[in-house]
């Protein structure tokens, strides 16, 4: 079968990349033709110094509003500079990993000259966020292609446990014409079921592949730290940061390990190492090997059940809902937001049986949308 998967593939995040590849990996071993949609719009281009989200203060169009883009993109540039190297690392990754269509960079051209499929699938990630750019672009929606062509959706995300107001009829009209609907999060079967639709909760696309398929996958084996070490993945390190950093320095004091950071946009202040120029083997590789894990991201703490890698996550609860949706599905909510004294032990037998689980569920999902015995 032809499958053709779209998300946002190119974004220099781990997560992004490595769910891409996970989806892409997992409909393969079935025997299918995979490729993944190049579709990169401006918005979603990493390091874009030039946007002003409309929510700064900044945000003011008028005669001055160059001057403010000027300044905005010098301040950002100051803070992504010593990261930027991490491009490199994803290009790489990208070229050797992701298959990919032929780019496109506006819907219209999606639109005028569709990729050839048996088979669509929208997601997986943040794809249907509605107060980002991508949440209300038609693309991730699946509004293209022939009408001949199979269309669902494989455990997108809403990102949010709401629709921005006004979004409701516009996503109910796109995704009122998907074959069938998935969604990672149990705050996403509530907005469905909000707007009269219909969905099945199934996991991100990374749990798809073992912990064993990863390390095969991306030769995940020597340690990049040689000594014992607490590894920090801080994405938002305004959201909680006094907790963060509290928990950071009391674990690492008393287990003897050194602060480890491995940086997105911009480097960890509080950390003893830090790693600017990882790409997504290198981020799987530290979780893999760290004796503990603290971070806000939803796909650090992924790999960290992946690799049954100790843990704890930081986050407001309304931004985090994806990842305390997860963590209470797993059965370790206790590690959300816990008291720096609080020293919690976690169960990975009960959690590896839990995830196992809902593997098998998701995976039945799939099935009778890559059967080739349906077409």
């Amino acid at each position: 079968m032809k499958i053709r998967t779209i998300t946002c593939h190119d974004v220099a995040n781990y997560g992004a990349a490595l769910q891409a590849l996970a989806l892409q990996t997992y409909l393969e071993r079935l025997g299918h033709d995979v490729r993944i949609i190049d579709y990169v719009p401006e918005y979603v281009k990493p390091y874009n110094l030039w946007s002003v989200h409309p929510s700064s203060r900044l945000y003011k169009p008028s005669q001055y509003f160059f001057l403010f883009k000027l300044y905005w993109a010098a301040r950002k540039y100051f803070h992504v500079r010593p990261t930027m190297k991490r491009l490199e690392a994803f290009k790489r990754f990208n070229a050797k990993y992701l298959k990919l269509t032929r780019h496109y960079s506006s819907y219209d051209e999606l639109v005028a000259n569709p990729p050839e499929a048996d088979l669509y699938i929208a997601g997986s990630d943040q794809i249907w966020r509605t107060n980002l750019n991508n949440g209300k672009d038609p693309a991730f929606y699946l509004q293209f292609g022939g009408k001949q062509t199979k269309r669902i959706s494989y455990a997108a995300s809403f990102g949010l446990p709401y629709l921005t107001d006004g979004m409701d009829y516009l996503i109910k009209t796109f995704l009122s014409g998907l074959d069938a609907i998935s969604v990672r999060e149990s705050s996403g079967i509530e907005i469905l079921e909000r707007i009269g639709l219909n969905g099945t909760l199934v996991v991100d696309p990374v749990f798809l592949l073992s912990k064993e398929e990863w390390v095969s996958l991306l030769g995940v084996k020597e340690p990049i730290i040689s000594e014992p070490y607490l590894l920090v993945y801080d994405l938002n390190k305004g959201c909680m940061a006094e907790e963060k950093q509290a928990f950071v320095r009391m674990y690492a004091k008393k287990k003897c390990l050194k602060i480890v950071a491995v940086n997105d946009s911009m480097e960890t202040r509080y950390a003893q190492v830090n790693i600017n120029n990882a790409g997504p083997e290198e981020f799987v590789n530290l979780i893999a090997n760290a004796n503990f894990v603290l971070s806000d991201s939803f796909h650090a703490t992924a790999f960290s059940c992946i690799m049954q890698t100790p843990f704890r996550v930081y986050f407001n609860f309304e931004q985090a809902v994806r990842i305390r949706d997860f963590l209470e599905m797993v059965g370790v909510g206790q590690c959300m937001n816990s008291k720096v004294d609080e020293d919690y032990a976690i169960d990975w037998k009960r959690v590896k049986a839990i995830l196992d689980g809902r593997i098998k569920e998701s995976k039945e999902y799939l099935k009778p949308h890559t059967d080739y015995r349906v077409l």
